[in-house]
Order: structure tokens, then sequence, then C-alpha cells
């Protein structure tokens, strides 16, 4: 007995990294005693989506985040580092944050420069969202 089965294979055309905030500054006032009181810094949420297609149909802008945070990579930690997909800001200077291409001395699939200032923000409000 021989069977065809239809085979769609979806495959990635383009990448691309978002940062909430691309510029992160110092928190006045706000101090790491386990850092031996050095600034805190602000963070920003990093979000990876990609195009898809299968020959046919193309889908845009689906969210790859939780699928590639773990092998996001930056160029200069001192400045920025990584925490799942979550970019925290250590001192002033710009750093690449990119995800790596799985092909071998290939360009990164995406990449974006996470600027960090010397120049302190303030904070004027919180807010507070409780789930249950």
């Amino acid at each position: 007995i021989t069977v065809d089965v239809p085979l769609a294979v979806w495959y990635p055309t383009s990448t691309r990294l978002n940062a909430a905030d691309a510029q992160l500054s110092p928190i006045m006032s706000w101090l790491e005693p386990a850092n031996s009181c050095q600034p805190r810094y602000q963070t920003t949420p990093l979000q990876v989506t990609a195009n898809f297609n299968n020959g046919l149909v193309t889908a845009m802008g689906m969210d790859v985040t939780d699928q590639v945070a773990a092998h996001l990579r930056v160029n200069d930690s001192s400045i920025v580092s990584l925490n799942g997909s979550l970019a925290v800001g250590h001192s002033s200077g710009n750093a690449l944050v990119y995800l790596p291409s799985p092909i071998l001395n290939a360009p990164p699939l995406a990449g974006l420069v996470i600027s960090v200032s010397q120049h302190p923000v303030a904070v004027v409000g919180l807010s507070l969202t409780i789930a249950s």
C-alpha cells in the first residue's frame, strides 16, 4: 500500500528583534546593596518576531520570543545583560543584543543596539495590577 501524505513545511523568512525601550538609564536614588551600592538601572522586555512561509502562504509577525529567548546574546555584558528576554542595564554605553544564526559564520538573524545612559531618571509613579 502506498499513501501520499501532503506536508507543509514552514520556514522563517525574516526575523526582527524589538525592545520596549532601547534607551536605559540609572534610576535616581536607587542603589543595589548586594552589588556594592551601585546604581540600579532600568530594564526592558525584548520581543522577537518572525515571518514564516510554506511556499504558498506567508504568516507575518509571529511572536517567537519564548522559543528563542535562551539563544539571545549580547556583545558586552558589562553594559547590558540578559535575563531570559529581559535586557538589564549595568553601565553607560552601547551593547548589541542579537539572535545568532544557527549557520556557522553567518550574520545574526536579528540585532538591536541598546543604549545605556549615565543620566539618571526619577521614578514619578508606580502602578499595581493584581491578578487573581
